[in-house]
């Protein structure tokens, strides 16, 4: 059997995806974008807090495909989002990416049973990102990332 590539992995799952990134960093908003890019996902919007976000989304006809979530910001947090959203039944597929990467980190959130889709690590690559993205999307299942302790 052929091992899977990110490659492959990004032509199986990414062609025509969007993505809305979440994150009070300007710098890691670049990074993101950047990365999801090379995945093949269009990035229809930056924006720096949970509130901005909400905001962002009834403005719009659709909801992306997935929505990148850090979770510590100012104003309104991942955590709080991703409440929000899935009080909304927002259809997005809902990661966490946080430069938190120790189980501590992410307690509160499966402690909640807020169940989003994926834990990533901002260290982590593209590689485990496609991979992450490709499981999460196949499957519908919970992933964390190997970088998540």
């Amino acid at each position: 059997m052929n091992a899977v590539t990110a490659t492959s992995v990004s032509n199986i799952v990414t062609a025509g995806k969007t993505i809305l990134i979440v994150d009070d960093s300007p710098f890691q908003r670049r990074r993101l974008k950047e990365m999801f890019s090379s995945l093949g996902y269009e990035c229809i919007g930056e924006v720096s807090n949970g509130m901005e976000c909400l905001d962002f989304l009834k403005r719009q006809r659709t909801a992306p495909d997935i929505i990148s979530l850090d979770i510590i910001m100012p104003i309104m947090d991942g955590i709080e989002t991703l409440t929000k959203l899935r009080e909304f039944k927002c259809p997005s597929t809902l990661i966490l990416v946080s430069a938190l990467g120790s189980e501590e980190a992410f307690s509160e959130t499966l402690l909640q049973n807020l169940s989003p889709d994926g834990i990533f690590s901002k260290r982590d690559s593209r590689d485990t990102f496609a991979k992450g993205l490709m499981q999460i999307l196949l499957q519908k299942s919970t992933w964390k990332s190997p970088g998540v302790k």
